[in-house]
């Protein structure tokens, strides 16, 4: 709290809102204990966890960045954000895919072709959550539904 009222603390985070960074940590906090507890606790598969966190921030990033300066043409879908942009959110699924496929090279032992289907379902289902989620709330939502998809195919691949 102390923080926030430091003049560099505005250079540092951009808020649409009073109160938004501090939402936000809560969310990646929360949800990354979440997905960490099902992954690992449950399921006792260690590499989902940080493959769907991974995959969602740097692919959310690059929505986010690159969907700003080049989004020209809006996704004007039924459930989808209408500020979103199908540069943004091919971004994401571009970015999320490659670290899927790095992060799943690495800690598997999956075949090539599993690893390219497994990254591609899985970021293509994030930037489609991400697309039509609302809020601010695709910090819970996007490593979720990553987690979901990754222990899915896990099993039937």
């Amino acid at each position: 709290v102390l923080v926030e009222k430091h003049p560099y603390y505005a250079k540092f985070f951009y808020q649409r809102r009073d109160g938004e960074v501090k939402v936000s940590m809560l969310q990646l906090f929360l949800g990354s204990a979440f997905i960490v507890a099902v992954c690992w606790g449950i399921f006792n598969m260690k590499y989902i966890a940080g493959c769907a966190i991974l995959m969602w921030g740097p692919g959310d990033a690059a929505a986010a960045l690159l969907g700003k300066r080049f989004g020209r043409h809006k996704i004007n879908l039924p459930l989808a954000d209408k500020k979103k942009s199908w540069e943004g959110s091919l971004s994401f699924a571009l970015v999320s895919f490659v670290i899927g496929c790095i992060w799943l090279t690495y800690f598997t032992e999956m075949s090539a072709l599993s690893i390219i289907i497994t990254a591609l379902v899985t970021s293509l289902t994030g930037a489609y959550v991400e697309l039509i989620t609302k809020g601010g709330f695709d910090t819970i939502t996007v490593p979720s539904a990553n987690m979901i998809m990754l222990i899915i195919l896990s099993f039937i691949m």
